[in-house]
């Protein structure tokens, strides 16, 4: 299993949870903040600019569609566009049943 962690700009947002929900995948989560990279641009002394952080964990068959799936949504061909990280996931526990494994994904 993989997490996949994909930093995009907030405007991409409904084009990602589109590509993503086509995909049928099952579940993700997407959380607002705000963040800076390697050289922000300082606006009024605030280097942070709005963005969304989407995750999702998935089985590793399906990490090179995910992945492709963000990176064509969130494309805008610009500085900024964001970041797609890939780590490994151990174990997934289902806290309603307690129960261990990919099948509760």
């Amino acid at each position: 299993m993989k997490k996949i962690e994909a930093v995009i700009q907030v405007s991409r947002e409904q084009d990602v949870v589109n590509a993503l929900t086509e995909l049928k995948i099952g579940g993700f989560t997407v959380l607002h903040g705000k963040g800076c990279g390697k050289s922000p641009e300082l606006e009024y002394g605030d280097p942070f600019t709005n963005i969304l952080t989407v995750f999702v964990v998935v089985e590793d068959s399906k990490v090179d569609r995910v992945v492709s799936a963000i990176s064509k949504a969130a494309h805008m061909g610009t500085t900024g566009d964001g970041k797609i990280f890939v780590s490994p996931v151990n174990e997934v526990t289902d806290i309603s049943t307690n129960k261990k494994g990919e099948k509760y994904l």
